[in-house]
């Protein structure tokens, strides 16, 4: 199985950071670049559990469902995902929770931070925890 997911966080004043998660053979890859092109790749030998159901999660839900919610969002995250020959993008607010979409975006900070030691990739990180709190 081979799944990749990107994900480009922004917010008002621009580019915040960009993750983007490979994934297949119980092997990952992150990458992590900011806003003035600060990078940061993380290889990850053996992994327990996939992205692969939050992924399928993701791609059954209705992007509409949360739509609405853009109003006042601070930060928006722009989703990518390539899954068994399927294709999707969508833009998800994520100040407001409750889609499993923005589920999956903070996972991926989540795990940047706690991988990330550059530091200006675990700044921005910091700021996406936050908003994402």
């Amino acid at each position: 199985m081979s799944l990749e997911i990107e994900v480009t966080y922004n917010s008002s004043n621009g580019q915040v950071l960009l993750i983007g998660w490979f994934e297949g053979a119980q092997r990952a890859r992150m990458v992590l670049t900011g806003p003035l092109g600060e990078r940061e790749e993380i290889q990850i030998n053996q992994i327990a559990a996939s992205l692969g159901g939050a992924v399928k999660q993701v791609l059954d839900e209705e992007p509409e469902q949360h739509q609405a919610l853009a109003i006042g969002s601070a930060l928006v995250g722009q989703l990518k995902i390539v899954h068994e020959r399927r294709r999707v993008g969508r833009s998800v607010f994520l100040k407001h929770g409750g889609s499993v979409a923005t589920e999956l975006c903070a996972k991926l900070v989540a795990m940047g931070a706690l991988l990330a030691r550059d530091p200006a990739i675990v700044r921005a990180l910091s700021v996406l925890q936050r908003h994402l709190h």
